[in-house]
């Protein structure tokens, strides 16, 4: 059985409405074949022009997952908009467990301006 954990800090942070609205997409999420998912939640662009897409990350798999060295890529209708290899070697998803997290691309990992609309965060293929 999946189950929602919250890292530390977003756990203390979080406003109450944003916390339902992902525990409502959570619980609407399907599991699938893949063993790791990226539900999409949020994409912005703050003040220094960096992308942040925010995720429910979801590990179906029977072991944690380390966010260290964790290449990844962010899609809008097939087209590569970003993609970065993030390192947060503090940050471990435990098994059978899903969790929100905020992806921040720099701005030189965009390769086009994104629409914010419909994307995809994706693992990229070795």
């Amino acid at each position: 059985m999946q189950r929602l954990v919250w890292e530390q800090a977003w756990d203390k942070t979080i406003s109450l409405g944003d916390r339902k609205q992902i525990e409502i997409t959570f619980e609407q999420a399907n599991e699938e074949a893949t063993p790791i998912k990226y539900i999409p939640f949020w994409q912005a662009r703050n003040y220094r022009g960096e992308l942040l897409i925010t995720v429910i990350v979801q590990n179906f798999s029977d072991e944690a997952m380390s966010f260290t060295h964790l290449p990844l890529k962010y899609v809008e209708e097939g087209e590569l908009v970003a993609s970065h290899t993030f390192s947060y070697s503090n940050l471990e998803l435990e098994a059978r467990s899903s969790m929100p997290w905020t992806f921040i691309f720099p701005e030189e990992a965009i390769k086009r301006e994104p629409q914010l609309i419909e994307g995809m965060l994706q693992d990229i293929e070795a």
